[in-house]
């Protein structure tokens, strides 16, 4: 498996850290279907957010948190 490392600015003890891109993709992939759920849960009517026991209030909040 080849692998890819991108290096960050140096810190003060003057190593600049590595990671590995197949680390960070995962998070961003997790991160982006949650920005996606909170949209859609934002465009749900308010019967069936009843149904799910959020209120429009906690809906709304949720979907402009992260944009």
């Amino acid at each position: 498996m080849k692998t890819f490392t991108v290096q960050g600015p140096s810190h003060s003890i003057g190593v600049a850290p590595n990671f590995s891109v197949l680390k960070v993709l995962p998070n961003f992939a997790a991160w982006f279907d949650r920005r996606r759920q909170r949209i859609h849960l934002a465009e749900l009517d308010q019967h069936l957010l009843d149904d799910i026991g959020i209120s429009r209030n906690e809906a709304d909040r949720e979907s402009r948190r992260w944009n």
